[in-house]
């Protein structure tokens, strides 16, 4: 079903295209599109749901934390979701007026790692706080602990406690 490149080129001297003409390439490119846009289809669903599998798995076991492991579910689903319908995302970018539609994957992957990235920060930044108010919490009751009268048996119980 396919053209080889000598036919092509024969094919395209015959009806006065040059060779450096678009006719050429088409021909060229027209040899198996099919075959190898079934295998990228389905090697990218089967990504998407093993790394969907994978994430599960990891929050099952314990290794990922719930909400984490949902966004990155939320991510493997989309990508076994393009797979599956490599149109899909030619549609939306129609529709949103993107004449390149890769160009719409690249700015929906920059989106999602900023989002990401905004995310780890400040989950980082409320941690940090929360161990700062707890080291200062432990400061003022070893201080009020060390202000109590007590006895010297209690005071070894005590120190054994500090660094």
């Amino acid at each position: 079903m396919g053209v080889s490149v000598q036919e092509g080129a024969t094919n395209c001297a015959q009806f006065g295209e040059g060779v450096h003409n678009h006719g050429l390439s088409l021909l060229v490119r027209q040899s198996k599109p099919f075959a190898f846009m079934a295998s990228l289809q389905t090697t990218t669903t089967l990504l998407g749901v093993g790394l969907a599998i994978l994430i599960l798995y990891l929050i099952r076991r314990d290794h990922l934390y719930l909400m984490h492991g949902l966004f990155w579910v939320v991510v493997a689903g989309a990508a076994a979701l393009l797979g599956a319908w490599p149109g899909l995302v030619d549609r939306i970018a129609y529709a949103v007026g993107i004449s390149y539609p890769p160009a719409l994957l690249l700015l929906f992957a920059c989106i999602v790692l900023f989002v990401k990235s905004l995310h780890a920060d400040m989950m980082n930044t409320r941690i940090e706080r929360d161990v700062r108010r707890l080291n200062q919490r432990l400061a003022i009751l070893e201080a009020d602990l060390e202000n109590l009268p007590h006895s010297r048996q209690e005071t070894r119980g005590v120190s054994a406690y500090h660094d």
